[in-house]
């Protein structure tokens, strides 16, 4: 038997926040908490324009916010950034990849 009893809250009770996963920021995705990594490769057209891939051996990368006069069709480069692996982009190929640095190869 439940006994009613009388409630004397002068403040109103706040539920807990809850969490979703839009909300979280840890995602191995996000490329601010990726290890900065040196891949060395040659620099392609992607299927789409505009798009950049950088073909690494038997890995493709698709360069984000690289400068482009850095990063020409068919130049052997040096590239340090973060990969961003699962992201979604337009471009559709490849592993997408934060560009920091870029270093042209002799």
């Amino acid at each position: 038997m439940l006994a009613s009893l009388p409630v004397a809250c002068s403040s109103p009770v706040t539920p807990p926040a809850t969490t979703t996963a839009q909300s979280s920021a840890t995602s191995s995705s996000d490329p601010a908490i990726q290890p900065v990594v040196t891949v060395r490769g040659t620099v392609r057209e992607g299927a789409e324009t505009g798009c950049l891939v950088l073909d690494a051996g038997e890995r493709r990368y698709l360069l984000l916010d690289g400068d482009p006069r850095e990063l020409p069709i068919g130049a052997e480069v040096v590239v340090r950034g973060r990969p961003a692996p699962g992201g979604v982009t337009t471009c559709q190929e490849g592993v997408p990849f934060h560009v920091v640095a870029v270093t042209p190869t002799p």
